[in-house]
C-alpha cells in the first residue's frame, strides 16, 4: 500500500475531503459557541480555544485551496510527504482542540445534565465524521481521534461519582476505541480495494488501442493516453478542459453535444479527424453512462481503410487490366485485318499515280489530289490502330525510358480526338513544346486519356444542366505544355462545368467522385496520381484557373 501511485490516490482522497470537512467543523464550532453562550460557561478557556480555531480553519482554507490545484498525477514523493506532515499536524491540532472543548465542562466541574449528554454526542459525531473524511489514513486518523476519545474517557471519569462506575466507563472507552479501530481498518481496505479496481480499470482504458474519453456537460472528466497522443505533444489536455478547445474537428464537438442533451443512449459513426499524425478516419461509439456521463470511444481504422481503398483500387485494376487485354487482342486482330486491305490500297494508290502520268493535265491534278487524300486517310488508320494496340497494352512492368511528350499526346487523341469533334468540342493544341520524358509512355497515355475523358464529361454535365446536350459555343478541352525551372508540364483545361470549392480537397480521393450515379467509380484520378507519383512526379489542380486545369508535373525529363 505504500506505493508513490496509491499514496497520491490517498493524498488526493485527503484533499479532495478537507474542503468540506473543514466547512463542517466551522458549523460545528460555530453551534459549540453559541452553547456556552446559551448555557453561560463562556470561559477565557473557551476563548482561548476558538480562537485558535480560527486559525486553524484559515491554515486548513489556504492549504486545500493550493493543494487542490497540484496535479496529483506529477507530484513527487517527497512533496508529498512534505504535505502530509503539514497535514497531519492541521489534523492533529484540530483534534486537539475538540478534545480540550469535551473535557473542559468536566475539568470546570459544570454541573448540568446537559454538558453530560451534549459531549458525547459531539465525540461520537467528530469520530464519525473521521472515518469518512481521513478513515483512509491511519495515522491521520488516529492523531485525530486519540485525544478525543481520551478527553471523552476523561470526562466520563471525572463526573463518575463511583470507583466502579468509572472502571466500567474505562473499559466502554477501550472497547469503543477498539470498535472504531476496526471500523477505520475496514474503511481504509474499503478504499484499497477501491483503488485497485480503479488501477485495473485504467491498465484496460490505456490498453485499449482507441483513444477514450469520459465526458460531462461539454468537459473532459477523463481521457486516456492515446487521446492525449493523438492531440499532439504540444497539447495540454487535462481534466475540466471544454471539448473543442483543442485540435478537434468542430462538427464533431456539435455531434456529441447533441447527442449528450438527446434521449439516445448509444451511437456509431464514421468521421475524419486531424490528429498529430495527420488525417486519419476514425470509427466513433458514444455511450451514455450514469449521472448524463458520457463515454466517448474513437477506434484508428484509417490503416483499414487505406487497405479497403488499395484492394478496391487493385480489383478495378485487374478488370481494367482484363479489358485492356481483350482489346489488346482485338486491335491486333483487327489490326492484322485492316493491314492487309490498307496494304492493297497503298499499292493500288501507287499504281494510278503511275498510270495518271499519261492522262491529261487536268485529270492528272485530280487524280493525284485524289490518291494523296486515300495515303493521308490510310496513314490515320495506321496511326489509330498503332495508337489502340499501345494505349491497350498493360504498361505497369515496362522499363522507363525516354518518350516524346509530343508522341504521347498525339497518339493519345488520335484514339478519342473524333469523339471531341461529333460533339463539337473544340480541341486546342499548344504543345508544340516537345520534351523526351523518363517515363512507361502507356502509362502516360492512360493517364491523358482519363482526364480527357473526365474533361468531356464535365462539359456534355454542363450541357446537361443547361437544358443543350448537343452543342454549346465556345466548349473546349485544351492541351499545352511547359517547362519551368526543373519541372515539365503537360496542362489539360476544359470549360466543363468545374469542381464545386467543398469537393475541391476530396477530388484526388479514392472512390470520391462528381459524376452522376452509375457513371463513376471514383478511382480514376486516384490511380491516375499513383501513377504519376510512380514517375515521380505529381498530378495537381489548379483551382486559381479560371477553368478547370489539372496539371501532370514530370521531374525526370
Amino acid at each position: 500500500m505504500n506505493t508513490i501511485e496509491f499514496k497520491r490516490y490517498t493524498h488526493q482522497h485527503l484533499i479532495d475531503r478537507l474542503g468540506p470537512s473543514t466547512w463542517a467543523n466551522v458549523f460545528l464550532a460555530v453551534l459549540i459557541i453559541a452553547t456556552t453562550l446559551i448555557t453561560s460557561i463562556l470561559t477565557s478557556y473557551h476563548v482561548t480555544i476558538y480562537l485558535i480555531f480560527l486559525v486553524l480553519f484559515v491554515a486548513r482554507f489556504r492549504f486545500y485551496e493550493r493543494a487542490s490545484k497540484q496535479n496529483f498525477e506529477s507530484l513527487s514523493d517527497e512533496s508529498i510527504n512534505s504535505d502530509r506532515r503539514y497535514f497531519t499536524f492541521l489534523i492533529g491540532s484540530t483534534g486537539l482542540c475538540w478534545a480540550i472543548l469535551i473535557v473542559l465542562p468536566a475539568l470546570l466541574s459544570v454541573d448540568t445534565h446537559f454538558w453530560d449528554q451534549f459531549v458525547y454526542f459531539l465525540a461520537t459525531g467528530l469520530i464519525a465524521s473521521a472515518i469518512f473524511n481521513i478513515g483512509i489514513s491511519k495515522r491521520n486518523f488516529l492523531v485525530f481521534c486519540t485525544p478525543i476519545l481520551i478527553s471523552l474517557c476523561t470526562s466520563s471519569f471525572v463526573n463518575q461519582s463511583t470507583l466502579s462506575e468509572q472502571i466500567i466507563f474505562i473499559l466502554t472507552g477501550f472497547i469503543f476505541f477498539y470498535f472504531i479501530n476496526a471500523l477505520q481498518r475496514k474503511t481504509e481496505l474499503f478504499y484499497y480495494e477501491i483503488y485497485n479496481r480503479q488501477q485495473d480499470m485504467i491498465q484496460i482504458l490505456e490498453g485499449f488501442p482507441g483513444a477514450i474519453s469520459l465526458v460531462e456537460n461539454g468537459r473532459y472528466l477523463y481521457m486516456n493516453k492515446r487521446l492525449i497522443q493523438l492531440m499532439g505533444k504540444g497539447v495540454s489536455l487535462k481534466k475540466d478542459d471544454a471539448l473543442g478547445l483543442h485540435n478537434i474537428n468542430q462538427a464533431l464537438v456539435e455531434k456529441i453535444k447533441e447527442f449528450e442533451a438527446s434521449t439516445m443512449l448509444h451511437e456509431e459513426f464514421e468521421a475524419d479527424l486531424q490528429t498529430a499524425e495527420g488525417r486519419k478516419t476514425f470509427w466513433i461509439i458514444l455511450k451514455k453512462l450514469q449521472e448524463k456521463k458520457v463515454m466517448i470511444l474513437s477506434v484508428d481504422i484509417d490503416e483499414k481503410k487505406n487497405n479497403e481503398r488499395k484492394l478496391a483500387e487493385q480489383n478495378i485494376k485487374l478488370i481494367e487490366s482484363s479489358k485492356m487485354a481483350a482489346l489488346g487482342e482485338m486491335s491486333s486482330g483487327i489490326a492484322h485485318e485492316i493491314n492487309n486491305p490498307l496494304t492493297i490500297i497503298q499499292g493500288s494508290t501507287r499504281q494510278i499515280s503511275r498510270i495518271s502520268s499519261a492522262l491529261s493535265e487536268d485529270l492528272r491534278s485530280d487524280l493525284e489530289r485524289l490518291t494523296t487524300k486515300i495515303d493521308l486517310m490510310t496513314l490515320r488508320i495506321t496511326k489509330i490502330i498503332k495508337g489502340l494496340r499501345s494505349f491497350a497494352r498493360e504498361g505497369s512492368r515496362d522499363p522507363f525510358d525516354k518518350v516524346s511528350s509530343k508522341q504521347i499526346i498525339e497518339e493519345t487523341l488520335f484514339i478519342c480526338e473524333s469523339r471531341f469533334k461529333n460533339s463539337n468540342i473544340d480541341i486546342r493544341k499548344n504543345f508544340e513544346l516537345d520534351v523526351f520524358i523518363h517515363c512507361r509512355a502507356v502509362q502516360i497515355s492512360q493517364v491523358l486519356l482519363n482526364l480527357l475523358n473526365n474533361a468531356y464529361d464535365a462539359i456534355i454535365e454542363k450541357r446537361n444542366l443547361n437544358k443543350d446536350e448537343y452543342s454549346m459555343p465556345g466548349d473546349f478541352i485544351e492541351i499545352s505544355t511547359q517547362q519551368l525551372d526543373h519541372q515539365f508540364l503537360i496542362k489539360i483545361t476544359d470549360s466543363g462545368k468545374g469542381i464545386p470549392k467543398e469537393d475541391q480537397n476530396k477530388i484526388l480521393n479514392p472512390f470520391f467522385t462528381t459524376k452522376s450515379v452509375g457513371k463513376g467509380t471514383g478511382l480514376g484520378l486516384s490511380i491516375s496520381r499513383s501513377i504519376m507519383e510512380e514517375h515521380q512526379g505529381a498530378l495537381v489542380f489548379n483551382f486559381d484557373s479560371p477553368h478547370t486545369e489539372v496539371n501532370l508535373i514530370f521531374n525526370k525529363f
